[in-house]
Formats: C-alpha cells, sequence, structure tokens
C-alpha cells in the first residue's frame, strides 16, 4: 500500500526521533475508514482473497495492485466480510480478477485465442457472451476491455450447446440442409448478417437428445400396447 501511494511512508522515519514507525497512521486510518464504508457482509460459496494477501511477491503485478486499492479506496470493490484489521478484509476473487488482466488471461482464453482453438467465428464466439449463453470474465488489458473465457466455463457452454455448423460437420452435411432434418428443434445464439443469413446458431443438447430417444420411445410405446391388447384378447372369459 505503501508502494501504490494508498498510505504514506517514510523509510527514513529512524531518522526523526518524532516517528514512531515508517506508515502514518493517519493515512492508514483514512484508507481503512474509507474500506468499512462499503463493507457488505454476505455469505457466499465463492473464493475470496484478503488485503494483506494482495502482495507483488504472490501476484507480481503493482499496477493490478494499485487498481484493486484504489477500486476498494472508491468503493468499486466492496468486502465481503471483515475483521477488526484492514488486511483480513476480504473480497470476492471473481471481482478482484477483473483488475488482473494478465493473470487472467493466461488461464484462460481470449474470444479471439477461442475462436482459433475451436474454430468457431469470433463473431459468433462474441455473440454468444452478449447474450449470455457463454459465461466469461470481464478484464482490462493494455487499457483495453477484454473478455476471458475461463476452462471451466467453456466445459459449462459445450455440455449444453453444440453449434450446428460443427454439427453439420459431424454428419458430413451443411447448415443450411441440416436445418430441415432438425424439424422443431428451436435454435438459439444466432447472429442476424446484413445479407439476412444467421451465423453461430446453437443447438441444445438436450433437444438433441429428446429428439434422438423419442422415435425409441415411440417404438416402445407401440410395442407395449400390442402386447397389452394380445394378452387381453387371449384371456378365457370367467
Amino acid at each position: 500500500m505503501g508502494e501504490t501511494g494508498h498510505v504514506v511512508v517514510d523509510a527514513k522515519w529512524r531518522q526523526d526521533l518524532v516517528k514512531g514507525g515508517a506508515v502514518l497512521l493517519e493515512s492508514l486510518d483514512a484508507f481503512e475508514s474509507q474500506a468499512r464504508k462499503h463493507i457488505k457482509k454476505m455469505k457466499t460459496s465463492e473464493s475470496t482473497i484478503a488485503i494483506k494477501e494482495l502482495t507483488s511477491r504472490r501476484i507480481g503485478d503493482k499496477k493490478a495492485i494499485d487498481s484493486v486499492l484504489r477500486a476498494i479506496f472508491n468503493g468499486e470493490l466492496c468486502a465481503v466480510a471483515a475483521g477488526e484489521k484492514l488486511g483480513s478484509f476480504r473480497y470476492k476473487v471473481s471481482e478482484v480478477k477483473r483488475y488482473f488482466g494478465r493473470p487472467v488471461l493466461d488461464a484462460g482464453l481470449s474470444v479471439n485465442q477461442l475462436a482459433k482453438l475451436t474454430g468457431w467465428k469470433w463473431e459468433s464466439v462474441r455473440n454468444w457472451i452478449d447474450e449470455g449463453l457463454l459465461e466469461s470474465h470481464e478484464i482490462v488489458l493494455r487499457g483495453q476491455p477484454c473478455r476471458v473465457v475461463m476452462p471451466e466455463q467453456l466445459l459449462v457452454f459445450t455440455q449444453a450447446y453444440v453449434p450446428l455448423a460443427s454439427l453439420a460437420h459431424a454428419v458430413d452435411s451443411k447448415s443450411s440442409a441440416l436445418l430441415e432434418r432438425l424439424g422443431n428443434i428451436p435454435l438459439l445464439g444466432g447472429k442476424q448478417l446484413p445479407n439476412g443469413a444467421v451465423r453461430g446458431a446453437l443447438v441444445r443438447l438436450s433437444d438433441l437428445a429428446h429428439a434422438a430417444l423419442l422415435p425409441a420411445l415411440r417404438r416402445d410405446s407401440n410395442a407395449a400396447f400390442v402386447l397389452g391388447s394380445q394378452a387381453s384378447s387371449t384371456e378365457a372369459p370367467a
């Protein structure tokens, strides 16, 4: 906090008999007072991090730490738990991550990286994010906003949806031809193009599974009906 200028520190304090320490207590009290104004205590299952854990030795990004401390002072970041000392104030990791662009980017994939890895169009990926179908973290990288998809977020997405183009490729067909075979299965997440075409449409895997199982369920139901009818016709009258 001293290196980032949020509290006043005098490295030569020992040369002044009046000073009892390196940190000006008034500046530390002022920061703590501001942080306490914005405490929103709550029970959360999310990971949290304490102010005392925001060290350059552990995180290695002084500019990001400065941004976090500034956000805490301005009330943009609110503690979800707090003790007697400022260092014990705890914040949601998901909220703090927004100020640490590079570590989050290293752990996940940017929209362009995800597009290159999967073969999906980056415009489609961005549209899925905008529509809330694909979760992501928003960070600031080199002064510009950036969306990053973490591995667990990508896993949730791929367990729920499949792009129509990927599905068509899997059955050696084209998206336009596959549309007719999908029948009443709804599409979502598609981006309307100026020429009227739709790009990046998604199909729910649950809808595909239901459609695939429906014929079998009908056959089983019909078979049970036939067997039941035969059994009734062979019963002797009482």
